[in-house]
């Protein structure tokens, strides 16, 4: 089983007393192992919907789940994709205190190693039984995870104790059944 991972590198902008009214928080992916660098999903949004000539913005949503690095292209979306969802190796966000980048920064490294966690467990797959599909069928108490349940139980005694017809009290002649046979349950 190889482990996944990556080398984040982050960034912050210099706090001066209070006196800037935001912060900016870069994190650049600068190398990987067992996996892609671009782990940040971002979503291509027009500037100005409905002209078909208007550029994108690229807007930062979330770090990629191991289905995400599997479905968005790296670097830009796929032409015909709506949404447009691509993936990069860099984020660069502004924060309105620097409390708030700091928090940023923690979730983003707890994240992050979280997907290279769930990738390297990923790789570890489990033997489940066989199973035959199609007719005949070797076993049909035999689920697809191999657990072989047995059959209810089937017979002539007496099914359900409700009431007989204009009596009071429990029944105790079984139900008829057409085909002959009753369930118990």
């Amino acid at each position: 089983m190889a482990d996944h991972r990556v080398k984040l590198v982050p960034s912050i902008s210099a706090y001066t007393d209070d006196r800037l009214s935001g912060t900016r928080l870069k994190v650049v992916v600068s190398e990987s192992v067992n996996m892609d660098r671009e782990i940040f999903a971002y979503r291509a949004i027009p500037l100005q919907p409905g002209d078909p000539n208007d550029p994108q913005t690229a807007v930062f949503s979330h770090i990629c789940s191991p289905v995400d690095l599997e479905e968005f292209p790296i670097g830009a979306p796929r032409p015909d994709a709506v949404p447009a969802w691509f993936r990069l190796d860099t984020v660069d966000v502004l924060f309105r205190s620097r409390g708030q980048a700091i928090r940023a920064w923690d979730s983003i490294r707890e994240v992050a190693e979280n997907l290279g966690l769930s990738l390297t467990r990923q790789d570890a797959l489990e033997s489940l039984s066989p199973l035959w599909v199609g007719d005949p069928a070797p076993s049909p108490f035999t689920s697809a995870f191999g657990i072989t349940r047995a059959p209810l139980p089937i017979s002539t005694g007496r099914a359900w104790n409700l009431p007989a017809p204009h009596a009071h009290g429990p029944s105790t002649t079984p139900l008829p059944v057409s085909h002959g046979l009753i369930v118990n349950l």
